[in-house]
């Protein structure tokens, strides 16, 4: 039992250690980070900080809200634009202080359901280096760049027709 006792108090600890280097290092490595992303690769986006609450803040890379190409014809003379929110690449403060990383995907308000966010990882403070956050955004890209360019070739589990896994032997052979 005595363990046990030891072990929550590690955990509860290391909570709170987490959330001190979030706030004395990390929000500002990221922040920073991805700010200087923005300008020197030219990413049409902006950091958004999250921070209503104390120890769930978040910060996040939020691509371009714009119009979508697509409009809802109202009339003979006017149409609707629909509005296409970009992906979002966040990082967020868990309850337990540690950091999850993930990627929301661009959606087109009133077509269908936006695609759930893929969780890229989660880490300790002390996992996450500035050459995290570089990969994170690239990876980030990629897979926003897939989404933007999706058509039904890329995958071949998602065939359309019969899907046959037993053979049919020759009646004739046996």
């Amino acid at each position: 039992m005595l363990t046990n006792v030891k072990k929550l108090d590690k955990v509860l600890q290391n909570t709170q250690d987490y959330r001190t280097q979030w706030e004395t290092s990390h929000k500002n490595m990221i922040t920073l980070t991805l700010e200087q992303l923005i300008t020197d690769a030219g990413i049409q986006g902006e950091v958004v900080i999250n921070d209503n609450y104390e120890g769930l803040e978040a910060i996040s890379l939020a691509l371009q809200t714009k119009d979508s190409g697509i409009y809802e014809r109202i009339s003979d003379k006017t149409k609707r634009a629909l509005i296409r929110n970009g992906g979002v690449l966040t990082y967020h403060q868990l309850f337990n202080g540690k950091i999850g990383i993930l990627i929301g995907y661009p959606y087109i308000e009133g077509i269908g359901q936006p695609k759930m966010p893929k969780t890229i990882e989660i880490v300790r403070p002390e996992e996450l280096k500035e050459i995290h956050v570089l990969r994170h955004v690239e990876m980030f890209m990629d897979e926003i760049a897939e989404w933007e360019d999706f058509d039904d070739d890329k995958d071949a589990t998602h065939t359309i027709g019969f899907h046959r896994t037993a053979t049919i032997s020759n009646p004739e052979e046996s």
